[in-house]
């Protein structure tokens, strides 16, 4: 007579084969849940750089009717309100933590951990920083949260 049923020990196979299966997509599930949640972090993280870079940009290459070449905030500039800085070398060293919207709010608390840090040297023609004045200022914001770097974005303003 022939058996058609399943032996104890193929069923004992079979679940060896689904557990070795299941353990195997659930580490692929961890590790692509992981990378989108660093891409998200990310593409925050760019949108915080760009805006606070275009901020920077739109501000005079200089302090209006001073030649003064030292890169920083001027009399009259408080260096822990950005809303009173005119020129770009105004934000270099700026740093805020939570961020800041350009009028000075605050953004909201869903982003608490986020700091942005901005740095204004001059460069030569060929994008190399310059310990002298030059025509040409480059701004880099960088963005962190809790303390790891996640992007530096970089825009650059000439006298020209």
């Amino acid at each position: 007579m022939k058996n058609s049923g399943f032996a104890l020990t193929e069923a004992g196979i079979i679940l060896v084969y689904i557990s070795v299966a299941v353990v195997a997509m659930s580490a692929l599930i961890v590790s692509t849940h992981k990378a989108a949640a660093l891409n998200a972090r990310r593409l925050k993280a760019v949108e915080f750089a760009s805006g606070l870079l275009e901020e920077v940009l739109s501000r005079r290459w200089k302090e209006k009717g001073d030649p003064a070449v030292a890169l920083g905030c001027e009399d009259g500039e408080d260096d822990g309100d950005k809303n009173t800085f005119d020129d770009v070398d105004d934000f270099n060293g700026w740093e805020e933590s939570p961020l800041l919207f350009p009028a000075g709010a605050h953004a909201p608390d869903e982003f608490p951990a986020y700091s942005r840090r901005v740095s204004v040297v001059y460069i030569d023609s060929g994008d190399i920083p310059s310990v002298s004045p030059t025509p040409f200022k480059k701004i880099t914001v960088s963005v962190f949260k809790g303390g790891v770097h996640l992007i530096s974005l970089s825009g650059q303003r000439s006298d020209h």
